[in-house]
C-alpha cells in the first residue's frame, strides 16, 4: 500500500503494520520499535519512525514546541524552524561563558585517559612531568582554565 495514493484512504491497524513491516526509521535508520508518524493537524501520514525519534524526545516534542513558537510570534512553522536554525548556528564565540563551563569542562577532562589529559594540558602550556595521577592533572586543568579566563581588574 502506497502512502501517496491519489485517493486518500484512512488506514486501519493492519495496513499501518504493513507500512512498518520492512521499514527503517527515516532519521536514525533503526528497524526496531517503529511507528507510523503523522501530522497531528492534517492527519496525513508522513514517514515510518522509531518510537524514540517520533516521541517527545525528538520530533513530537520539537513539533509541539515549534508550533507554540509560531503561534506566539505570528510566524509560519517554516519561518519558526528557520529562526531556530539561525539561532543555533549563529557564532557566539565572542560571548562570555556560562557559569557552569568550568565544571562541564572538568568532567569532560576527567573522562580522558592519562595520555589525552597530558595532551590537553600541553595546549595550556602546563608541564605534566610532576603530575602522576588523575587528581593532580584535573587540578592543574582547572587552574589553567581559571587562569586563562580570569577577569581583568
Amino acid at each position: 500500500m502506497s502512502v501517496k495514493n491519489k485517493q486518500k484512504l484512512i488506514l486501519n491497524q493492519k495496513e499501518l503494520a504493513q507500512l512498518r513491516a520492512n521499514a527503517k526509521c527515516h532519521f536514525c535508520k533503526t528497524d526496531s520499535d517503529l511507528v507510523v508518524d503523522h501530522d497531528h493537524t492534517t492527519h496525513h501520514i508522513r514517514e515510518v519512525l522509531c518510537r524514540t525519534c517520533n516521541g517527545a524526545f525528538l520530533l513530537g516534542g520539537i513539533e509541539n514546541r515549534l508550533n507554540t513558537l509560531a503561534k506566539r510570534t505570528g510566524l509560519t512553522l517554516t519561518d519558526a524552524i528557520q529562526m531556530i536554525s539561525d539561532y543555533l548556528t549563529n557564532d557566539y564565540s565572542m560571548n562570555d561563558y556560562y557559569t557552569n563551563m568550568l565544571a562541564v569542562e572538568a568532567k569532560r577532562f576527567a573522562r580522558l585517559n592519562a595520555g589525552e589529559q597530558r595532551e590537553q594540558l600541553a595546549l595550556y602550556n602546563v608541564d605534566t612531568t610532576a603530575l602522576t595521577n588523575n587528581k593532580q592533572r584535573l587540578t592543574a586543568f582547572k587552574q589553567a582554565l581559571k587562569l586563562l579566563h580570569k577577569r581583568k581588574k
